[in-house]
């Protein structure tokens, strides 16, 4: 029978998840940005002419900074529209 306040409780289990969202908030902006500059040097090394080459190299930097396993070949191959052969 016991009739205690939980609003403590729920208060820092609110606060404690506030700072985690905030913390990855952070961290994803950060991820992003450096997408953007790997992005925009994989199409200034390209240059246009191998479109699948920088296809491959974008989606291997967003599987880098933003995967937790990385990925698997069949993974990439559905990415880039290509058979896993």
């Amino acid at each position: 029978m016991n009739c205690s306040d939980l609003t403590p409780f729920v208060l820092f289990f609110l606060n404690a998840l506030e700072d985690v969202l905030e913390h990855e908030t952070m961290v994803l902006k950060e991820k992003n940005e450096t997408f953007k500059k790997y992005t925009k040097k994989i199409f200034e090394v390209i240059k246009g002419s191998k479109k699948a080459d920088a296809e491959f190299l974008t989606f291997l930097a967003a599987q880098t900074l933003f995967s937790v396993d990385g990925a698997r070949k069949i993974e990439i191959a559905q990415a880039l529209n290509k058979s896993d052969n």
